[in-house]
C-alpha cells in the first residue's frame, strides 16, 4: 500500500496516508489516558477521525477495541463487536476513500488482518484479535452501521458530498448510539451540534430502543444520510 494515491490528489486536497507505526504511535498516546480495565467504556469509547482517508485510523482504533472485546466472556463477543463498530465514526472528502475504509473494516473483522502501510525499514505490526466468524444477517447488521458512521463528506463546511466529491448544502448526519445492554437506540447529531454539544435529537425513535441485531428498523426520520450515487442492499 502507497502513502499517496497520486500527485495530483496530494497537490489538491494534501493527502498523504499515514504509516502504520506513526497510527499506533498516535493511539498509544490516546491509551494512557484511557480506562482499559472497565472493558464496555473502552469498547464505547468514540472516535471521530474527520480525514479519514482510506482508513488506517479506523482500522487501528478497530483492531484494539476488538482486541478487549474477545477478553469479554465469548456469549458477549458478537455485542461487543456490534458496539466496537457504532462507536467508530470516520468521514471524507474522496468517495473512493470512504468505501476503501468501509470493506477494510469489514475485511479485518472477517480476516484478523488487512494489508497496512509502513515506512520503509520499519517490522509490520501484527493485529490483536482472533478474526470473527460472521452470520449473514450481522454482516449486514455491520455494514449497516459502517455505512452510517463513515461518510462522504467535508468536515471544514459539515455537508455532505456525492459523485466523486461534490458538496452538497445538505448536513451530514452522525448516529449517537445509547445502549442498555443489548438495546439500543439512536440519536442523530449534525457536525455543529456536536461542536456546540448539543443535545438536540435529530432523529425521531421516540425513546424506542431494540436489540442490536434489529437496529435496522429504527426509524430514522431525517433525510436519508446515504449519498445519491450509492446504493446498498440491506
Amino acid at each position: 500500500m502507497d502513502g499517496i494515491k497520486s500527485k495530483d490528489r496530494v497537490k489538491e486536497h494534501g493527502e498523504v496516508f499515514t504509516p502504520d507505526s506513526i497510527v499506533n504511535d498516535m493511539l498509544d498516546l490516546v491509551d494512557k489516558e484511557v480506562n482499559k480495565d472497565n472493558m464496555w467504556e473502552y469498547i464505547d469509547k468514540t472516535y471521530l477521525e474527520p480525514s479519514c482517508g482510506n482508513g488506517n485510523f479506523l482500522i487501528r482504533i478497530l483492531d484494539r477495541k476488538l482486541e478487549i472485546v474477545q477478553k469479554l466472556p465469548r456469549e458477549q463477543w458478537e455485542l461487543g463487536l456490534v458496539r466496537a463498530v457504532a462507536s467508530i465514526y470516520g468521514v471524507d472528502i474522496q468517495s473512493d476513500n470512504v468505501s476503501e475504509s468501509r470493506n477494510r473494516m469489514i475485511e479485518l473483522i472477517k480476516s484478523g488482518s488487512v494489508d497496512i502501510l509502513e515506512l520503509k525499514g520499519k517490522e509490520k505490526q501484527g493485529f490483536h484479535f482472533e478474526k470473527f466468524n460472521l452470520t449473514i444477517e450481522l454482516e449486514n447488521v455491520l455494514n449497516f452501521i459502517l455505512n452510517k458512521n463513515i461518510q462522504h463528506g467535508n468536515c471544514l463546511t459539515g455537508n455532505k458530498c456525492v459523485g466523486y466529491q461534490d458538496e452538497t448544502s445538505e448536513p451530514m448526519m452522525f448516529t449517537e448510539y445509547v445502549w442498555n445492554n443489548e438495546n439500543v437506540t439512536c440519536i442523530g447529531h449534525t457536525l455543529q451540534d456536536i461542536e456546540i454539544n448539543t443535545t438536540e435529537d435529530k432523529f425521531n425513535n421516540n425513546g424506542k430502543y431494540v436489540n442490536y441485531m434489529d437496529i435496522r428498523t429504527l426509524n430514522f426520520e431525517y433525510k436519508d444520510t446515504y449519498a445519491e450515487d450509492e446504493e446498498y442492499d440491506f
